[in-house]
């Protein structure tokens, strides 16, 4: 049992994928009720047959001329099974989240952490397209400041709930943080 603010839930298991061996290692040793597996993202998706509550994640934000090889061809090859086809200039992100959200279990949520880019690169349309037509409700919350200290990259959080449920008129919201900071708010 874990409490989320006012809320209880029930953790039955928790999985980690990580393909760095050391980083894996780490996460092993101070989560270690956590299952963590050392893999390759995309081809541990291809072989489990579990699906979740809930995912969340921080895909890899590697550039389309730097996601290559077998990676690559099984992550668009996973994504063209589940409908959606990307272009050449697809970076890993779009993919993995595609990939990552079909692991729900019906009624499942995800949070993920995503560039700045779903909003405008060729892959962010495929990608919206496909989780709108997949949740009850899919937000892209834009964040004023960076999430992270190191990388350069400008962050939205993506939230969806509702896999595989009925879904309402107005499905995307793009949100801003208003002006306090406290909220997200819809625009």
């Amino acid at each position: 049992m874990a409490t989320v603010g006012s809320s209880s839930i029930t953790v039955r298991a928790l999985v980690c994928v990580e393909q760095d061996g050391k980083a894996a290692s780490v996460a092993a040793q101070r989560a270690p009720r956590v299952r963590v597996c050392n893999d390759e993202f995309f081809a541990w998706a291809e072989r489990t047959g579990e699906r979740f509550n809930c995912f969340v994640g921080n895909p890899p934000f590697i550039r389309y001329q730097t996601f290559n090889g077998d990676a690559r061809r099984r992550a668009l090859a996973l994504c063209a099974k589940l409908g959606v086809a990307f272009s050449g200039l697809s970076a890993s992100w779009a993919p993995f989240l595609v990939v990552a959200a079909n692991l729900l279990r019906p009624g499942g949520r995800a949070a993920f952490v995503a560039p700045a880019a779903i909003g405008h690169a060729p892959c962010a349309g495929p990608l919206l397209d496909h989780l709108v037509g997949r949740f009850q409700e899919v937000r892209v919350v834009a964040v004023r400041r960076k999430l992270f200290p190191r990388p350069s990259e400008n962050c939205r959080l993506l939230l969806a709930d509702g896999f595989w449920r009925r879904h309402s008129r107005d499905r995307l919201r793009r949100c801003r943080r208003d002006p306090a900071g406290t909220r997200a708010a819809a625009r």
